[in-house]
């Protein structure tokens, strides 16, 4: 017991540092799970066999990003393991024992049609792996894989118990008698015996554990799971200090014996490992808020001709977004061709770029010197990227793109009460997001006229 406690102890600490490294993470997501399928243990040796029946489990997790597709996960579960186990007739199964006259002797067990239903309930902590795809061209759909190890903590196993015949047999060695016909005293024969026990298991085990499957996006903080989970026991699940027969002694009488299960007995067995394979179903919600990541106005504004330009494509620019005679006619102090230099979009060709080029700051030298000649003319900034990454994360990067816009104008003399920045993330392509030069084409920002602003 005090060795359970140690390792629970030390699985608690492992999962409050994983969920303490969410301050510098990415993303995080927490998960809600429910699986199940042939989940039992597996028990190795010649005088047993054994079926692996259906079980399940249900699970709590944590998953912290270290990138956009990989993480570590980790979290806690509850499952259900069972199995159906015989023992073949006529084996001598042997425990050492000491009668009610304090006399040590062994103890003897023949055991014909023997079988017996094992549930074993545990609780695990999984620490693994975990692979997220970015979304296929449909948006919704992706593939995941999860692969590590759980330490498994046995609570309780409960066994029932069925033999159309025991002997029960003592052998004292030190008068090489073997006593089989003495009820009082707990040495006879059974028949038709069945019963209940609930055993506790102390020892903790490791799984290798792999889990893969596909995800679908309900919403945009909300993932369905669905996979195939595998795990296999690393360690024995028997407590090899102790040894004792699958039925108790009865000191006082045959009657008086317990149900003790194929597991007690450490020479009936070579190994009881855990085994699973099923399905699972995970609902995973995540926990970074699209709007929590504006920028801090006295950042430094990236405008530096001498910085390396990242991936510059000589290529058409994006399609011009259409300028309404409504819009035109809501500033009439503005040209046509003013207006086209403000609203034509701007691209920004490398992911993730948020910093302004040379070539996008000689443009926006123009647009700062219309917006300074016509004071009255108010601006909204709208930040674009392509498809590739998460949600939040080009809800991110389309702001930051908006707002280096708006900063680099309000170094330029433009009052920021005149400018809105408006995440657009990768919502509204100019074009299909199906190549990389389409994509390059869809990560821009777009300046318009404020029309309610300037009435």
């Amino acid at each position: 017991m005090k060795k359970l406690k140690s390792n629970l102890r030390l699985s608690i600490c492992l999962i409050v540092c994983i969920g303490g490294m969410s301050k510098i993470g990415t993303a995080q997501e927490v998960t809600v799970s429910l699986g199940g399928g042939l989940q039992g243990v597996h028990h190795q040796g010649d005088q047993v066999n054994g079926d692996i029946k259906v079980g399940g489990g249900l699970g709590i997790g944590y998953t912290y990003f270290i990138s956009k597709e990989w993480g570590m996960a980790t979290g806690v579960g509850l499952d259900m393991y069972r199995t159906n186990l015989g023992i073949g007739d006529n084996r001598v199964i042997r425990s050492f024992e000491v009668d009610d006259t304090t006399s040590a002797f062994e103890y003897r067990v023949i055991p014909t049609g023997y079988s017996e239903e094992q549930r074993l309930y545990s609780l695990s902590v999984p620490i693994m792996l975990t692979y997220k795809s970015q979304h296929s061209g449909s948006g919704k759909v992706g593939f995941y894989a999860r692969a590590g190890s759980k330490i498994v903590f046995p609570l309780r196993q409960n066994i029932d118990v069925r033999a159309e015949r025991l002997e029960l047999r003592g052998y004292y060695p030190d008068l090489n008698l073997e006593i089989d016909d003495l009820p009082n005293h707990g040495f006879g024969t059974l028949t038709d015996l069945s019963g209940e026990s609930q055993n506790e298991l102390s020892t903790v085990v490791l799984t290798a554990s792999i889990e893969t499957g596909l995800y679908f996006k309900l919403k945009p903080t909300m993932d369905l799971y669905t996979g195939l989970y595998v795990d296999y026991g690393l360690s024995d699940l028997r407590d090899k200090d102790r040894n004792s027969n699958i039925v108790g002694y009865g000191p006082t009488g045959t009657n008086d014996i317990s149900a003790k299960g194929g597991m007690a007995n450490n020479d009936l067995m070579d190994k009881s490992r855990l085994m699973a394979l099923g399905l699972k179903v995970r609902v995973g919600f995540s926990l970074n808020k699209t709007q929590e990541v504006p920028q801090p106005e006295d950042r430094p504004i990236l405008t530096d001709t001498k910085e390396p330009v990242e991936d510059v494509i000589d290529e058409p620019a994006p399609p011009k977004e259409v300028v309404t005679s409504e819009e035109k006619m809501a500033v009439p102090t503005l040209t046509d061709k003013e207006v086209e230099t403000i609203t034509s979009p701007m691209a920004f060709d490398t992911i993730d770029n948020v910093s302004i080029t040379p070539q996008l700051a000689k443009r926006l030298d123009r647009v700062a010197q219309i917006l300074l000649d016509n004071d009255s003319v108010h601006v909204i900034m709208k930040g674009y990227t392509c498809n590739l990454g998460s949600e939040q994360v080009n809800q991110r990067v389309g702001r930051q793109r908006a707002q280096s816009v708006a900063d680099y104008l309000r170094a330029k003399g433009v009052d920021a009460n005149r400018m809105e920045v408006i995440s657009m993330g990768e919502s509204s392509p100019v074009v299909p997001n199906t190549s990389s030069e389409n994509r390059r084409k869809n990560r821009r920002v777009s300046i318009s006229i404020d029309k309610e602003a300037n009435r």
